[in-house]
């Protein structure tokens, strides 16, 4: 058995909704983790007018699609580094979010 604590205001909550949110917490910080990893977004310093924003919504587009593409069995990085090199696979890729 395990338990977890967590702090919440609202105490009229039930265990599957406080169970629900749990996990869908899970789910965001699993992307940011991708993020940081497969695109190292903690180091950028990009400050000036939206640029940092922009920034953000391109790796997010970028994350979704390399996930979404199931022709190659590949990490993150390694997605990335093969549609950086080979032409064929950047166009699959392009042509998966005209679809």
């Amino acid at each position: 058995m395990e338990q977890r604590y967590y702090i919440c205001s609202d105490t009229t909550l039930s265990a599957e909704t406080l169970l629900q949110a749990s996990r869908s917490h899970r789910g965001v910080e699993i992307m940011h983790w991708m993020l940081d990893v497969g695109f190292n977004e903690d180091s950028n310093r990009t400050r000036k007018g939206h640029a940092a924003e922009n920034l953000a919504v391109m790796r997010q587009l970028t994350l979704n699609v390399l996930k979404q593409d199931k022709t190659t069995k590949l990490g993150i990085n390694n997605k990335r580094f093969k549609a950086c090199n080979g032409l064929e696979y950047l166009d699959q890729l392009v042509a998966s979010i005209m679809v």
